[in-house]
């Protein structure tokens, strides 16, 4: 495979717009608390693949018609606008802001307002 075109497969990457560069994240020392932000950075949640499990279509906005993502709820969802206002404070937001290394304080509050903390 040419370099560019591995350079294109990894800026389409789920992980690349959290963490552009290779290099390791630091390991939370009770694993419980580790997983829920590591599914976030990669885009990997039970919400987002349950339907795989259950031989069902993917979950869809009811807002927006498309595929739920991680990027898409913690994003670009209208209907989270004013949670995401009121929990981090701005609606100018990347996921870097939000599950970077060292993720947003507020991020797990924010996912149970919204009803999807225990889905992640």
């Amino acid at each position: 495979m040419a370099l560019s075109a591995s350079l294109t497969l990894q800026a389409k990457n789920k992980l690349h717009s959290v963490k552009p560069s290779l290099g390791l994240w630091p390991i939370l020392p009770i694993r419980q608390a580790d997983v829920k932000p590591t599914r976030l950075r990669t885009g990997h949640t039970r919400f987002m693949h349950r339907h795989l499990f259950l031989g069902q279509r993917a979950p869809r906005c009811p807002t927006c018609r498309v595929d739920f993502t991680v990027h898409h709820i913690l994003i670009e969802c209208p209907s989270f606008k004013c949670h995401r206002e009121y929990h981090f404070n701005s609606l100018s937001l990347t996921l870097q802001d939000l599950v970077n290394e060292k993720y947003h304080p507020n991020i797990f509050n924010f996912l149970k307002t919204i009803g999807f903390f225990t889905s992640n």
